[in-house]
């Protein structure tokens, strides 16, 4: 007996200057990655589905890492289907029908998807089974909005809910007034061991380097604009002392930089290799809120993640250079939580 596994991430990384989908730099599309080979690792025979975004608007698909999974031959299976011209109109315009058929035409028996599209495949059958992802939690915005609204019946209606974060998965049971929902988990995958190990070393770059990981755009979340007015404080006062480099994984340039800052445009196994060579992270943002896979991937390869406690004392930290916040790497691996979740999507007979 085959099992039909329908996987949705959602995609959140775009460009500013293509408009195209960039899923080599998507963290959601990683974690969903990662979440996958648990399941195909627990249900070999299973065939796997999974949604991109049309062709022409990506830039290319990445290796969604089943070739080495018994019973594999070219999984996954992909079927493009058409995506919000960007991440936050996604959540919420989808076709309803583009999705029953597809359920219909594959004999989809369980979906993997975000929080807000749970509730549309429950109308399609009520026998699919349906793990959903939170990645965002839109209390924190606005409690009445139409989204929430979606991620509260999305929930209901899902055998299985993981969140990105233990705070989110309480601020969630407490708005609800709920003291314990089973069926409501946290997803403590956020990196591969096996994939990132080989890119580990002690030889740093000889000048102090602090690689700040997170967009430059989105600042409502992600306070780049604060981070570059620190940075312009240290090149000022230790301009020889430090090598300050951003990413722009979106190309979204929609904040002047200063000159001194270098900007670096890497992925993968380049990127990784300069995570650990680096010497701090800084965060600008709640990881109780936000989940990063990049910052916990910089973090087990060596990097010293710093975050954000008020300007002065920021700043004190980053020259200080040691890590204000103990993240638990090692309890973050997809290896660590193989046999957690295993474990729990037969608990909703999922395997």
């Amino acid at each position: 007996i085959y099992m039909n596994i329908l996987v949705w991430p959602q995609y959140s990384m775009r460009s500013y200057i293509t408009n195209l989908w960039l899923l080599e730099k998507d963290a959601n599309f990683k974690l969903m990655k990662y979440f996958t080979k648990i399941v195909k690792a627990a249900i070999p025979n299973a065939n796997i589905y999974l949604v991109i975004p049309h062709r022409k608007t990506i830039n290319y698909i990445p290796d969604f890492g089943l070739d080495s999974c018994t019973g594999s031959q070219r999984y996954p299976y992909h079927i493009a289907v058409k995506h919000a011209y960007n991440a936050g109109s996604q959540r919420y315009n989808f076709d309803y029908d583009e999705m029953a058929t597809i359920v219909n035409k594959r004999k989809i028996d369980t979906i993997l998807c975000p929080i807000e599209k749970a509730s549309y495949f429950r109308q399609i059958s009520d026998d699919i089974r349906i793990v959903s992802f939170i990645h965002y939690l839109d209390i924190y915005t606005n409690k009445c909005s139409s989204i929430f609204l979606r991620d509260l019946d999305g929930a209901n209606k899902s055998d299985l809910v993981y969140f990105n974060t233990e705070k989110n998965r309480e601020s969630f049971s407490n708005y609800l007034g709920l003291n314990n929902c089973e069926h409501h988990k946290v997803l403590d995958v956020f990196y591969s061991e096996a994939e990132l190990s080989k890119y580990k070393t002690n030889n740093k770059f000889p000048r102090q380097t602090i690689l700040y990981l997170t967009r430059l755009s989105d600042l409502a979340r992600t306070k780049s604009d604060s981070f570059l007015r620190i940075a312009d404080k240290l090149i000022q006062a230790y301009k020889d002392k430090y090598s300050i480099i951003v990413t722009d994984p979106n190309y979204s340039s929609t904040i002047k930089i200063n000159s001194q800052i270098t900007k670096i445009d890497l992925c993968g196994g380049p990127m990784y290799k300069f995570m650990a060579q680096s010497h701090i992270i800084p965060v600008m943002y709640d990881l109780r809120k936000w989940a990063s896979v990049g910052i916990i991937e910089a973090a087990y390869l060596g990097a010293k993640p710093i975050f954000y406690n008020g300007f002065s004392e920021f700043y004190s930290d980053l020259l200080t250079g040691k890590a204000n916040v103990e993240l638990n790497v090692e309890k973050k691996s997809l290896e660590y939580n193989k046999e957690r979740i295993i474990k729990e999507l037969k608990e909703v007979k999922i395997c």
